[in-house]
């Protein structure tokens, strides 16, 4: 979903702008954590502890008081901002320099070690005027390294496919393990593409088929013969019509039948954008609201409903659910802050999976789950990328990381994937980075079309 930026620099929010998937109506709706601070004026209609709520008061300050001379109020807030947002990296950056104007020159490379180790880009050190000062050192100067050495393309990969058209606006694969066929769907034509075995494309359902909008994600559910998928109302998915926004659906449809079985919508009065789905072990389905904020479950009972898991506005932004073995918990990437971890039998209460300082976790869309390895798709950084990160025997915390791909041509704007094996299949180029804010696509000659790319997993 969304993508984020947070408190940082113009030229990062641009950069970030550039590279997002964005779900571009999702990201104006819903993820304050992603648009300039000065556009803020409030908290979130939610309660006031919490940390949703919060973050846009103490961003608004932070923008307040970083504009002028108060460094010292400035620093507090922006602390206050890194601990609010598991301490983003743009944030970090950020830090780094206000330590430098105070002369805390021990604490300002200590940010600037997290920011080089981060392999992210919202600008070169040795530029600012903040760090000139410190340039000469030899700790300066090893940072830098390790700095320029992250800006390096990073991984290899085999492409599977080209989809038939560039302005389809691809999100998600879905793959049938008794067929071999993979299905992707389509945002801006609100259609559903099937992929067979020998290679051939076809159109599996259209909108008009399914009397959906934009279609998002999907999960193929070969026990009951069955697609699941989400629809969203927006102005990338044309027709669209201002009556419908905020509204947003799952589908069931028969992979034999290609008809609806099933329509689950809720009519609380909420907008809605259910992006992100995925299927457990028992059959539920669970889906994230990336405007709502909420988390939902439909039951494999017959009769079963969508139910909220976490409670809306709780989350900023949750993508991809991933149900851990055992039945017990639920991973969360929340694109403004990173993993959350909900505890399934607890009324869903949340936390937030540990991790490496160095290692950021917003931004990302697409998360799956491979043995003891999480595989990331980060689109919401500078630059976009693929990570493995390795959890302990326990699935609580993440040990180690290493990214996967990056800064490779062709990879575009990454949305989603699914594991085969020991490969990860994903969708590059998905054309998210050519959509404006309208839902318009942004004048390119050379755009190409989307395609089906896979890497390969640890053992």
């Amino acid at each position: 979903m969304p993508r984020a930026c947070g408190i940082a620099a113009t030229a990062c929010m641009h950069a970030v702008y550039a590279v997002s998937k964005a779900r571009v109506f999702l990201r104006v709706m819903a993820a304050l954590a992603l648009i300039p601070i000065e556009s803020l004026s409030g908290p979130a209609p939610v309660a006031a502890e919490s940390w949703v709520a919060e973050y846009p008061r103490v961003a608004a300050a932070a923008e307040r008081d970083c504009a002028g001379p108060q460094l010292h109020d400035c620093r507090r807030d922006l602390l206050r901002v890194s601990e609010l947002l598991d301490g983003r990296t743009d944030i970090i950056y950020r830090l780094a320099k206000i330590e430098a104007r105070l002369d805390h020159t021990d604490t300002s490379l200590a940010y600037l070690e997290s920011y080089a180790r981060s392999q992210l880009d919202f600008g070169d050190p040795v530029s600012a005027p903040e760090f000139r000062a410190m340039r000469d050192t030899r700790r300066f100067r090893e940072l830098e390294q390790t700095y320029r050495a992250g800006l390096a393309p990073r991984g290899t990969h085999v492409e599977l496919a080209t989809l038939p058209t560039a302005d389809l606006v691809a999100e998600d694969i879905g793959v049938d393990p008794r067929s071999g066929s993979r299905f992707l769907s389509s945002v801006h034509a609100g259609t559903v593409l099937e992929l067979d075995a020998t290679g051939k494309w076809s159109t599996f359902a259209a909108s008009a088929d399914l009397a959906a909008w934009g279609i998002y994600a999907l999960a193929v559910d070969p026990s009951r013969n069955c697609l699941w998928l989400s629809t969203v109302a927006g102005p990338v998915s044309p027709p669209y019509h201002e009556a419908d926004q905020g509204r947003s659906a799952i589908l069931r449809v028969g992979l034999k039948s290609r008809t609806v079985e099933h329509k689950y919508e809720l009519a609380d009065g909420i907008a809605h954008a259910f992006g992100d789905l995925a299927l457990g072990k028992q059959h539920e389905v669970y889906v994230a609201d990336g405007v709502g904020g909420g988390v939902y479950r439909i039951g494999p009972e017959p009769g079963a409903t969508l139910l909220p898991l976490v409670r809306p506005g709780a989350m900023r932004s949750p993508q991809t659910p991933v149900p851990i073995p055992g039945g017990a918990r639920l991973l969360v990437p929340d694109y403004s802050r990173g993993i959350a971890v909900v505890d399934l039998q607890r009324d869903g209460s949340v936390s937030w999976l540990p991790h490496p300082p160095e290692l950021a976790l917003y931004g990302i869309d697409g998360l799956y789950l491979h043995g003891q390895t999480q595989i990331a798709v980060q689109n919401g950084t500078v630059p976009e990328r693929l990570l493995l990160l390795r959890l302990d025997a326990s699935l609580t915390k993440i040990l180690h990381w290493e990214v996967a791909l990056a800064r490779t041509p062709g990879l575009g704007d990454p949305t989603h994937g699914v594991v085969r094996g020991n490969r990860f299949e994903f969708i590059s180029n998905s054309g998210w980075d050519r959509v404006d804010d309208q839902g318009q696509f942004k004048p390119s000659p050379t755009a190409s079309n989307p395609a089906l790319w896979s890497i390969a997993l640890p053992e």
